[in-house]
């Protein structure tokens, strides 16, 4: 028996796949929660997805000739049957992506950066860009930032503790899309308590309590 790293069940070795270079062979995360983690980023990044599994393919074969698969050859039926999926097992999907949010402050934090921006720009009425492309940096690097900014306001970052990310210089004071833009850069993001973030509002000279 082995306890998946995501839906923390107890399940025999038999509903994992191999992984060579995993002390026991096993993968972490178990076929399950596996598909609906590849099906989710397979309907959130389609050309992305497609890429990588072209990729496995080819690493697994003995070829270096890319691998024509059923997918390549219907992607339109195999888009309609993810989609298709996806509306079958909604509570799934928002079940496994509520616990890697828990679970992973990397997910979280991107997760609430992008509903941030995505309210902005929906409420400006601009159109938006990826949001990772938008503020400069990638996901992974941009947690170590965040958690320096909260070093930098409290002298101490408290991993358990809930953030607010916060715009230094708000975003209600862009007067153009421009100005909209420039302010999503990264160096303009840090951590405050919420009860900090509430009492700066949108004031540009905000010392703290």
């Amino acid at each position: 028996m082995k306890t998946c790293r995501i839906c923390k069940e107890s399940k025999p070795t038999s509903s994992y796949c191999k992984r060579s270079k995993a002390k026991d062979g096993l993968q972490y995360d178990c076929k399950d929660c596996t598909n609906t983690r590849n099906k989710i980023a397979y309907l959130k990044h389609p050309d992305r997805e497609k890429e990588r599994i072209a990729s496995e393919q080819c690493k697994s074969e003995r070829s270096s000739r890319p691998t024509t698969t059923w997918a390549s050859r219907n992607r339109e039926n195999a888009r309609d049957r993810c989609r298709e999926w996806a509306s079958k097992n909604r509570e799934k999907i928002a079940a496994y992506t509520r616990n890697r949010r828990k679970k992973n402050p990397t997910a979280r934090l991107a997760h609430n950066l992008r509903v941030r921006v995505g309210t902005i720009f929906k409420d400006s009425g601009y159109s938006k860009e990826s949001t990772s492309k938008l503020i400069g940096i990638k996901f992974d690097r941009l947690l170590p930032y965040m958690i320096q900014t909260a070093i930098q306001n409290y002298g101490k970052y408290f991993p358990k503790r809930r953030y607010h990310i916060d715009h230094i210089v708000p975003l209600s004071s862009a007067k153009t899309e421009d100005e909209l833009l420039k302010l999503q850069h990264y160096t303009n993001l840090q951590y405050l308590y919420p009860k900090d973030n509430l009492r700066k509002s949108n004031k540009l000279d905000y010392k703290g309590s």
